[in-house]
């Protein structure tokens, strides 16, 4: 039987393997909670910081800078009262010197309009500069322990794999996807559902060489369970060429372990 990816404005999911789909991801995400140090923690500058930092670089640089740039700035007052060149200087060894204009003025807003804390509702958070969908949903998830849908590329991807979705390029500045995503969102252990979905993006189901035989979705999954390598190579799948796909029959996958964490917020 052949794969056929679906749109979103067609989209019937089995609810017993939305089911099982939620369970096993949360029960991933449970097992990765303490992988990070921002990751256990519920205070919303702590958790901007990180995925700032985290802003197309490999995570386990980012681990020493975040420590020393929470013990240099332990508050919103303190980072907005800093120099630019005070905050570069912690966050040098990343690069990407933007960063430090954006924390501050940042920091700054916060302090200046919000009373130096941040604000809990979606829209407001994007109203901050460098916020987009991807860290507010974050945010609103981790900090405020809201149901939200996350959508990044990991997010993007392993729904493609495992429920043939396709998502349009844009999709993440159309009203309606998040709508759509809230399905797939449990609306407790939110924490722990989002950090399992983005990691077995990261570290199972791979843009190259996904490692499928680890995978506590196979059993469910469209792609892994198609019978026919050719149909494999047919399907569609975002932000991964079907021709990385080949190695995957008789579930021979190669070892092949990217490491990260809220690395790929294309979704921004």
């Amino acid at each position: 039987m052949a794969v056929k990816d679906r749109s979103m404005n067609s989209l019937h999911i089995d609810p017993e393997h939305l089911e099982q789909f939620i369970e096993k991801i949360t029960e991933f995400g449970l097992s990765r909670l303490s992988a990070y140090p921002w990751r256990l923690e519920k205070d919303p500058y702590r958790i901007f910081v990180a995925e700032v930092l985290l802003q197309r670089t490999r995570t386990q640089q980012v681990v020493p800078v975040y420590e020393n740039f929470i013990k240099k700035f332990p508050t919103i007052q303190s980072l907005a009262n800093a120099t630019d060149d005070e905050i570069m200087q912690v966050i040098k060894p990343l690069g990407l010197a933007y960063r430090a204009k954006r924390l501050k003025k940042v920091a700054s807003i916060l302090v200046e309009r919000y009373g130096g804390k941040f604000p809990e509702e979606f829209n407001e958070l994007l109203k901050l500069p460098g916020v987009g969908n991807y860290i507010a949903g974050v945010l609103v998830c981790f900090a405020f322990d809201k149901r939200f849908p996350v959508l990044d590329s990991n997010v993007r991807r392993v729904l493609n794999r495992v429920f043939g979705i396709v998502f349009p390029a844009d999709a993440h500045k159309r009203s309606g996807t998040l709508q759509m995503l809230e399905k797939f969102f449990p609306s407790q252990r939110v924490r722990e559902f989002v950090i399992g979905l983005l990691d077995l993006g990261i570290t199972v189901c791979l843009p190259k060489n996904p490692r499928c035989g680890l995978c506590p979705l196979k059993n469910i999954c469209r792609t892994y369970n198609s019978s026919h390598q050719r149909e494999l190579s047919q399907h569609q799948f975002l932000d991964c060429p079907s021709q990385l796909h080949r190695e995957n029959r008789g579930n021979r996958i190669r070892n092949h372990l990217v490491f990260g964490s809220y690395w790929d917020a294309s979704g921004e």
